[in-house]
């Protein structure tokens, strides 16, 4: 074989060689759901801690997968971490967790905490990407709200027994109690505490 024959064989070999290497597997990474608890909440009464639900939509392992949350804005940050071996961070209101890979068709789960700074919707929003191309990109996105209710002013408007007056060993006295919430929000774990009059035994409540 001469020596321009054998350049000519070894440069087709090359082109050949290039088109499979040129072009990377895709990976569809998704955000399926952002959710938080207690929902709702009511103002200065505890911290609400979002769970992001990220997949692998794909039959191929995606590397270096990497989740960017953005946090409420009436809201401070307390911690956050991930399942899978991930690790995360906090910067600038801007939560990061990353992992070396996700297996095909696997979740991993970030959980985020935050503590309520005002009333209102409490919104966090979650994007994921990774080292391959994403062949679907509309499902990397997806946020997730709260209510954070304000401070409520809880009243106890009347207590008011009948009948009145009532003669001894005649039959039953039955107590009403008007509870008000004087507020504009929603109120949680609402609990009323009453104290039977000692010269009595207690028949029923409702």
């Amino acid at each position: 074989m001469s020596k321009s024959l054998r350049a000519f064989v070894i440069a087709a070999c090359v082109i050949a060689a290039l088109p499979g290497a040129a072009f990377a597997t895709n990976v569809d990474l998704k955000v399926v759901s952002v959710s938080g608890t207690p929902n709702p909440i009511t103002l200065n009464t505890g911290d609400v801690t979002y769970t992001v639900q990220v997949f692998n939509q794909s039959s191929t392992t995606g590397t270096n997968p990497v989740l960017t949350a953005t946090l409420p804005v009436n809201s401070t940050y307390v911690s956050s971490s991930a399942t899978g071996g991930g690790t995360c961070s906090e910067s600038g209101g801007t939560v990061t967790c990353s992992w070396s890979s996700i297996g095909p068709s696997t979740n991993y789960f970030p959980t985020i905490v935050v503590t309520p700074t005002s009333g209102g919707s409490l919104t966090l929003s979650a994007s994921v990407t990774g080292t391959e191309p994403d062949p679907n990109t509309a499902d990397n996105n997806a946020s997730g709200s709260v209510t954070v209710n304000s401070q409520i002013d809880l009243r106890i408007v009347s207590v008011t027994g009948s009948p009145n007056p009532i003669t001894l060993n005649t039959g039953n006295i039955t107590y009403t109690t008007q509870l008000f919430n004087n507020s504009t929000s929603q109120g949680t774990g609402t609990v009323l505490t009453m104290t039977i009059p000692a010269a009595s035994t207690f028949v029923s409540a409702s």
